[in-house]
């Protein structure tokens, strides 16, 4: 069992042996009394950030503790300072013999883009320092695939994206190829410092030449923009709700002394001048009026920002907090009011289509309606006591071979499950005629059950059906559409069809006699063939 103590290095935090510790402890020490006081600090913390690096590898995932054999992993190769003095002296003498030695080497480089030397993102400058040449090149190898090939810029922009930027003096020297001894991460650590300030005077000294005008251009944005907003913004919608909130008053003024009828469904569903009226009128005025003087105010700030009124933002948001109250009021209202009606109630009736005829005509029936009943919305007439609503009646035909004669099916549904219908569907038959109202009634008080009514029409397979009027439609087989004319609606338009004694006859339709009483109806059909000979019109029919 050893004991562990917690380190940091470079702001990165480690477990490690306690002799381990002691061993690393004086490594660094001795490292850093081996240089000037003025650049210990900086070139340690480089040397730290190489430790840092190489610890994380070889722990791994494996690891959590470093051990003696790390650290000595790390002296091996950052090597003791007796060690960097002798790589130091042998880099110097071969550097002095061959002054391309420093530039043409690449074994020991590692790839980083370069941002003291770039233009957009330093790419060019890194690749430049990896293969040792001037980034000039580099930069025309890239225009000239950008234009040839082109996919330089892809190029370009993938590795400004996975090349790393270079940031410590540590990165630089490995850019460069160079040793990390003390001399080169002194040099280049005062390298990237100077690089970073000279950045930061430059930035400083332009803000500071040009401090007015780009006070004065962003002041001047930041109004061209609050004016767009309050224009095409809050203006038009205080406009709105303005109008809105007086229509609503002046609508509701207008209501309860009878002179004029709301119009949509709002007078549908208030009670006669009633208190439940003039709440919901009060309600909807105050809705709209809020949000109106909410947008006024932002609007009145948008465009005179230096303008003080006290309390602004405190009746703002006062504002806001009501508005969203009275929503909230209104919509547990509104819910509650549904909830009266919970469940759904249904009725089905079946009327017999007593005719002779295999051809069923679907037509519309107009209602009639009192003079008295005032028109509330479009196609609501009511007289406070009962409504007729406006239909647009669909029908479904249902063709099966079990059905002997015609009958319909209306459906009623209304919402209320322990409530009764009360709703009368006019339907009439007429010999081969269906006649369906294009009005239901129903009592006032259950107007905002929300009616419907749907029909059925079941027929043997031979009929056919003609449709007059604003009706609907829809065969459940081949699922046409009957508001387009058709084979149901036009009996003499059969599909695909031969002509027998002078008669259109669907192909479908063909039933052929094969020996003895034998029927072979159209699937057993193989080819049907005219021809004329000797001038007379002469039909084959092959079968399967």
């Amino acid at each position: 069992m050893n004991k562990t103590l917690s380190i940091g290095l470079a702001g990165f935090s480690f477990t490690i042996e306690e002799h381990a510790y002691i061993k690393l402890s004086d490594y660094l020490s001795a490292l850093k009394g081996s240089m000037d006081p003025e650049e210990a600090s900086e070139v340690m913390h480089d040397i730290e950030l190489r430790i840092v690096e190489i610890f994380k590898e070889r722990l791994g995932k494996q690891r959590e503790v470093i051990n003696n054999d790390d650290v000595e992993a790390i002296i091996s190769l950052i090597g003791t300072p007796e060690q960097i003095d002798e790589q130091e002296q042998e880099y110097t003498a071969k550097e002095r013999s061959n002054p391309q030695y420093s530039t043409n080497t690449t074994g020991s480089k590692q790839l980083f883009r370069d941002p003291t030397n770039k233009i957009i993102g330093g790419v060019c400058s890194g690749l430049a320092n990896y293969i040792g040449v001037d980034p000039v090149w580099v930069r025309l190898a890239l225009v000239l695939l950008v234009f040839l090939q082109g996919f330089g810029l892809l190029t370009y922009i993938i590795l400004w994206i996975v090349v790393p930027k270079a940031k410590t003096a540590g990165d630089f020297l490995k850019m460069k190829g160079k040793p990390l001894n003390f001399d080169n991460l002194k040099e280049q650590s005062n390298k990237v410092v100077q690089f970073a300030t000279d950045s930061s005077e430059k930035v400083s000294q332009y803000y500071e030449s040009n401090k007015g005008s780009i006070n004065q251009s962003g002041k001047t944005l930041i109004r061209v923009l609050c004016a767009c907003i309050g224009i095409f913004i809050t203006a038009p919608l205080a406009i709105i709700f303005f109008l809105g909130s007086i229509a609503i008053l002046f609508g509701g003024f207008s209501f309860g002394n009878g002179a004029v009828n709301i119009p949509e469904n709002i007078s549908f569903y208030l009670d006669n001048g009633g208190i439940f009226s003039s709440g919901i009128i009060f309600f909807g005025f105050i809705s709209l009026f809020i949000p109106a003087i909410i947008f006024t105010l932002l609007t009145i700030k948008l465009f005179s920002p230096h303008l003080k009124i006290k309390y602004m933002g405190y009746l703002i948001g006062v504002l806001i907090a009501c508005w969203i109250a009275l929503m909230c009021f209104i919509g547990y209202s509104v819910s509650t009011t549904k909830m009266n009606y919970s469940g759904e109630n249904e009725e089905v009736e079946n009327i017999a289509i007593n005719t002779t005829s295999d051809t069923l005509s679907i037509e519309t029936k107009k209602v009639s309606i009192s003079p008295n009943f005032k028109n509330y919305i479009g196609d609501v007439y009511s007289d406070k006591k009962t409504i007729f609503e406006k239909d647009w009646p669909s029908i479904s035909i249902k063709k099966r071979a079990d059905v002997k004669s015609p009958y319909l099916v209306i459906k009623k549904s209304a919402e209320g499950y322990n409530l009764p219908l009360e709703i009368k569907v006019p339907v009439e038959i007429q010999g081969n005629k269906i006649l369906l109202p294009n009005y239901y009634e129903y009592p006032y008080k259950y107007r905002m059950r929300g009616y419907d009514v749907d029909y059925e029409l079941y027929t043997p397979l031979h009929y056919t059906i003609i449709k007059n009027g604003e009706i609907y439609l829809e065969d459940e087989d081949d699922k046409d559409d009957y508001n387009t004319p058709s084979q149901l609606q036009d009996p003499n338009n059969v599909g695909d069809s031969i002509i027998i004694n002078n008669q259109k006859v669907s192909v479908k339709d063909i039933e052929i006699k094969k020996g003895s009483g034998t029927k072979i109806i159209k699937d057993s059909l193989k080819e049907v063939s005219v021809s004329i000979k000797n001038g007379e019109p002469q039909i084959r029919i092959k079968t399967k």
